[in-house]
């Protein structure tokens, strides 16, 4: 078996208990740290690629995305149907489990006896 000498082994990554040791305050801090730099590195490459489609196809990238106003209104939008689904959940009583059992054999029972009366 082929063993890499440990001169010659890649070098890890520093695990959170090493960043901690290292100086950082928090776990907080190391998961804001990285999801900059993921938001950074993601800005980056979308940057990129909005580029390389432009060039090669002569397409208008920028053109066909939604802007910031499109965003605010989609969000906004969201926004009222989730107050409306608030507002008619607030209309319904909130039952336990067994209220609801109880309250859906009572239907049943009344169907079956209504059923048997009609025929």
């Amino acid at each position: 078996v082929n063993q890499v000498p440990s001169t010659m082994a890649e070098p890890t990554r520093p695990n959170m208990m090493d960043r901690l040791r290292e100086g950082a305050s928090s776990v907080k801090d190391i998961a804001k740290a990285s999801a900059e730099k993921m938001k950074d590195g993601v800005s980056n490459t979308t940057d990129k690629l909005k580029n390389s489609v432009s060039s090669n196809t002569g397409i208008d990238v920028e053109a066909l995305l939604p802007t910031r106003s499109q965003e605010q209104q989609l969000q906004r939008q969201k926004s009222v149907l989730e107050q409306a689904e608030e507002e008619v959940c607030g209309l319904l009583p909130s039952l336990t489990w067994q209220q609801r059992v109880v309250g859906c054999v009572t239907c049943m029972c009344v169907g079956y006896v209504v059923g048997c009366v009609t025929c």
